[in-house]
């Protein structure tokens, strides 16, 4: 005779786990105006005050700066 009561394990959906790499919930700014103080996350459109800027390391918090910025402005400053 076999029980009823077997359980299996949850599968990824049955679990609620989402996947892919996606940032969920608040988040810190990553760059703020200098001249009012807004600040924007990076994430969806980008402020009037940011929409226009060449070069964002101006902007950045904390100093944090991508290794994709650093590499691209070796290579232009190479390439020149």
């Amino acid at each position: 005779m076999v029980s009823g009561s077997v359980q299996y394990p949850a599968t990824e959906r049955e679990s609620g786990k989402r996947v892919g790499n996606y940032i969920r919930g608040p988040q810190s700014p990553k760059y703020r105006d200098p001249k009012t103080g807004a600040t924007w996350r990076g994430r969806g459109r980008a402020p009037a005050w940011f929409a226009n800027v060449r070069d964002c390391r101006a902007f950045l918090i904390g100093g944090r700066v991508s290794a994709a910025v650093t590499t691209n402005s070796a290579k232009k400053a190479a390439a020149r």
